[in-house]
């Protein structure tokens, strides 16, 4: 069970962030990236999603679409959001949602897919890998 926070940031007028709090596991605290106020809240959260189709297999990237390109850095590990891997077409977290859950082989990176897959219970909590502050999760579907 999670609940949701909102909270203005006052040092950047006209936006705000999402606090996602797990009942369960109280420590576990997700923040979701700023995004800026507007009438049609939904369009500054689009996902980038790539699907994939080898043989039985689907493969699924998806990632917030304000992280293409970025590189994610822990120590000397460089995770690089490479676009033509995660690249793909905008859409929003509802349709990627039924996109992640047709998969077999998926890859999740940032706050609002991953939040948006936890909520549709294809992850669980604790399998998320934090990396720079971004959360990144696999789900492997074996046959």
């Amino acid at each position: 069970m999670f609940v949701m926070h909102v909270e203005r940031d006052l040092r950047f007028e006209n936006y705000e962030r999402a606090l996602l709090i797990n009942k369960n596991l109280p420590m576990l605290k997700t923040y979701m990236p700023m995004m800026k106020l507007s009438k049609d809240r939904g369009a500054t959260l689009k996902i980038s999603i790539k699907v994939v189709k080898q043989g039985a297999n689907i493969l699924v990237a998806a990632c917030d679409a304000n992280l293409l390109g970025k590189t994610l850095k822990y120590g000397k590990i460089k995770f690089k959001i490479h676009e033509d891997y995660y690249g793909g077409e905008l859409v929003f977290p509802k349709e990627a949602i039924n996109l992640i859950k047709n998969g077999t082989i998926v890859n999740l990176v940032g706050s609002i897919v991953i939040n948006m897959a936890v909520k549709a219970n294809l992850i669980h909590p604790q399998a998320i890998l934090d990396i720079s502050g971004i959360p990144h999760a696999q789900i492997i579907k074996l046959k």
